[in-house]
Order: C-alpha cells, then sequence, then structure tokens
C-alpha cells in the first residue's frame, strides 16, 4: 500500500466522520486540499505524515471546540427549562449549585435530561462530583492524581482550579458537566 493510498484513505474516514458528527456540516475544504497535496508529493514522505497529523489533530480540535459550543447550549437550555432561569444568566463558568442554588432533586432531573438528550448513561457521583470530598479525604498527599484518576474527563487545571476552591463550597461548574457529556459520548 502506497502513502497516497494511505492519505485517500484517511480523507474518505474524516469525510465520513464528519459528515456523521457534524450533522450536515462538510469537512473543512482547505484540509482536504493540504490532504491531497500530501499524497501527490513523492519526497519527504516521513515528514508530511508528521506534518499531517499535526494539521489533523488541530482540525479535529477545533470541529470538537464548534461541537463543545453545542453541547453547552444543549446544557444550559436543560438547565434553563428545569430551574427556571434566563438562559443568558447561565456560563460556562456558572457554579451549578453554588449560583444556580441546584437541589438534589434537580440534579436527579437534570441526570435524567442529559441522558435522554446525548443518549449516555449518567453515573450521578461522577457526573456531579458527589464524592468529591470522600476521594480527597483518602488521597493523602497525592489528591491532584486521585481526581484525575476518579475523574478523567477533568483536566489537571481544572483539578487544579477545583483544589484552590473546594473549601468554599460545592465545586460543580457548568463546563464539568460539557466535559462529562462530550467524554461519555
Amino acid at each position: 500500500m502506497s502513502y497516497r493510498h494511505v492519505f485517500f484513505v484517511i480523507e474518505k474516514f474524516l469525510r465520513r466522520f464528519f459528515s456523521k458528527k457534524s450533522r450536515g456540516k462538510a469537512f473543512p475544504n482547505e484540509a482536504l486540499l493540504w490532504i491531497k497535496g500530501l499524497a501527490y508529493r513523492k519526497r519527504g514522505c516521513k515528514r508530511m505524515a508528521i506534518k499531517f497529523f499535526y494539521v489533523l489533530k488541530i482540525v479535529i480540535m477545533m470541529f470538537l471546540r464548534s461541537d463543545t459550543m453545542t453541547v453547552f447550549e444543549k446544557i444550559q437550555g436543560i438547565l434553563a427549562d428545569i430551574l427556571d432561569v434566563d438562559p443568558e444568566d447561565i456560563k460556562s463558568e456558572t457554579y451549578v449549585i453554588r449560583d444556580l442554588d441546584v437541589e438534589s432533586i434537580d440534579l436527579l432531573e437534570l441526570a435524567v435530561s442529559l441522558s435522554a438528550d446525548f443518549h449516555i448513561d449518567v453515573a450521578d457521583d461522577e457526573a456531579f462530583l458527589k464524592d468529591l470530598r470522600l476521594h480527597l479525604g483518602g488521597s493523602g498527599n497525592d489528591a491532584k492524581g486521585t481526581l484525575l484518576e476518579k475523574y478523567p474527563y477533568l483536566t489537571p487545571e481544572r483539578v487544579a482550579e477545583i483544589l484552590l476552591d473546594e473549601a468554599k463550597g460545592p465545586v460543580l461548574k457548568v463546563k464539568d458537566l460539557v466535559d462529562y457529556v462530550i467524554w461519555r459520548a
């Protein structure tokens, strides 16, 4: 199999992936032209492959960010419906329990809505950071490592933020729910 064939197979995969994931949005034409350009070059195959996968990573990350906005908007709408608040009052940095005064019954309704709207199984303890203090108490010196292990959808930066903020009360933010849904999907 030649490297040209490999690039065409990858292009075909990307077209299918993005057409299913983007629900009608096309794969960016600039990226397709770049892939085709790589397939027709004859020298520097290893270097081209490295460049290709670097650009592919950037393109997929851009796509996931646009998908993230869609997930955020859906979660924003769900929270606004459940809590009878204006969607404009819900930002990604909004604390779910502290700022929105969410109660346990609201969390249950939120879990059911997330499960239905995103077709995922929602584990309450994991999604809503319910066992966070329990994990912190039993973690010893490596609290950050323990939280990253127990909540794999959280970024190291977010875990560091949680560790600084946890004394003030519940730390769940709307962006944590977005990250959880993307991770589970």
